[in-house]
């Protein structure tokens, strides 16, 4: 149990061995005891005193045996000294408040927590080692810079410095630009990392969808029959293929049909596919593709029943696999592999990568203002004050990734998710 503010030492005389205070930041063998000095436990204690501690406070942690009765009985006494159980993420929040973290690096905390494969915690422990904000940053300090030019020739007019400040606003915002473009670029695929990829399999009825689906999970979760339109409905699963983690969809076949309950069916299957980060395309015949409206660079096509009429396996026109189900079900797995890996890239290697969705819109939106500078500029140069004004608007979305400013929506937001022991 962690404890941490101004008031820890009401919990010093609970340790009855241990000098008041401890011996700071050492593992200290002692019996925990209630008001009336009975032994609840014999626990190791380590006192962490400000600053020099995760949330910035005085902390001290109690390291019990974890019968839960014996934690229930703890958390009653701690209660007596007035001490509140935590709030989501409110150690995480405090740590924020008092400096010791920036926001994109408390972000990253909860993604460590929750990222679904070892791919997405390496990618949150660069974040939580000031990745986002050691990049971000400078960006920030060098539009400010940029900024404090603009504004002091639109103090000290133009005509008086016998100087124009475009050519160095031109250098200025295309630097700016350049820095920030990767991680507005890998905004998606952060999203895919630690969110999941929409991997659907579609195709017409009775073509083996549902059975692949299942020999991907390696269980039989969709009904499997000879029926044509056995499944109506969409069904999901979390799976992880290698360091990608993967939301699979099986789906109605679609066709024409006048089952009123199919077609609604059909329909789901048709917009799940649409907004699917990749499609595999169960097929039972060579010549069949899927409609151009569902088709995307990294598809794969997957002839369920090559062995059937032969044919062969690889890469085949932009970035989509051709390979069997039927003959060999290993080969699916490595094309959809391939596939991912077309979609999402290295994202080991990946270095400029955000963690959440408002880090991605801040940084976003900051782009925005300084394309719409750039367009000002190019359009009239001497319209220093709009330009000035796009230039603000960059540096505010910046100082709100960092969490410089903010409001409390935002952090309530940004901490509702975590659990309580962070």
């Amino acid at each position: 149990m962690r404890v941490s503010g101004p008031e820890v030492a009401r919990v010093f005389p609970l340790l009855p061995k241990l000098p008041d205070p401890p011996p700071p930041r050492t593992a200290c063998f002692t019996p925990l005891v209630d008001d009336a000095g009975e032994v609840l436990d014999e626990i190791l204690a380590l006192y962490f005193p400000a600053p020099r501690s995760y949330t910035g406070e005085d902390v001290l942690e109690l390291h019990l045996h974890g019968n839960p009765h014996l934690c229930a009985e703890v958390l009653s006494l701690l209660a007596t000294l007035d001490i509140r159980p935590a709030q989501p993420g409110e150690f995480t929040r405090r740590a924020f408040l008092n400096g010791r973290l920036d926001l994109t690096q408390a972000e990253a905390v909860e993604k460590i927590i929750h990222a679904p494969t070892r791919e997405g915690r390496r990618a949150a422990v660069r974040l939580l080692d000031g990745g986002l904000g050691e990049a971000i940053g400078p960006v920030r300090e060098a539009l400010i810079d940029l900024l404090a030019q603009v504004e002091a020739h639109i103090d000290f007019e133009v005509e008086e410095s016998g100087e124009s400040v475009a050519p160095q606003l031109e250098e200025g915002l295309k630097t700016l630009l350049h820095a920030l473009d990767p991680w507005v670029a890998s905004r998606r695929t952060a999203e895919r990392l630690f969110g999941g990829v929409r991997v659907v399999l579609a195709g017409r009825p009775n073509v083996g969808k549902s059975s692949l689906f299942n020999r991907l999970l390696g269980e039989e979760r969709a009904i499997v029959t000879a029926i044509a339109g056995t499944t109506r409905d969409l069904i999901d699963r979390d799976v992880h293929l290698g360091p990608y983690p993967v939301r699979l969809i099986d789906t109605a076949g679609l066709r024409q049909t006048e089952d009123v309950i199919e077609a609604e069916g059909v329909g789901r299957s048709r917009r799940s596919a649409a907004q699917a980060d990749l499609l595999l395309w169960v097929s039972d015949d060579p010549d069949e593709a899927p409609p151009e409206d569902l088709t995307r660079p990294c598809d794969v096509r997957i002839d369920n029943k090559r062995d059937a009429w032969g044919g062969t396996s690889g890469w085949q026109g932009e970035h989509r696999f051709v390979c069997a189900a039927k003959s060999d079900p290993d080969e699916v797995f490595e094309a959809l592999r391939a596939g991912l890996g077309h979609l999402l890239g290295d994202v080991g290697g990946e270095e400029s990568l955000t963690a959440t969705a408002r880090q991605g819109q801040a940084l976003a939106e900051a782009r925005q203002h300084l394309l719409a500078a750039q367009t000002l500029l190019r359009d009239d140069p001497d319209d220093l004050e709009l330009i000035a004004e796009e230039l603000h608007g960059a540096a505010h979305r910046l100082a709100e990734l960092l969490g410089e400013i903010h409001g409390e929506d935002v952090l309530d937001r940004v901490f509702s998710s975590f659990c309580i022991g962070k």
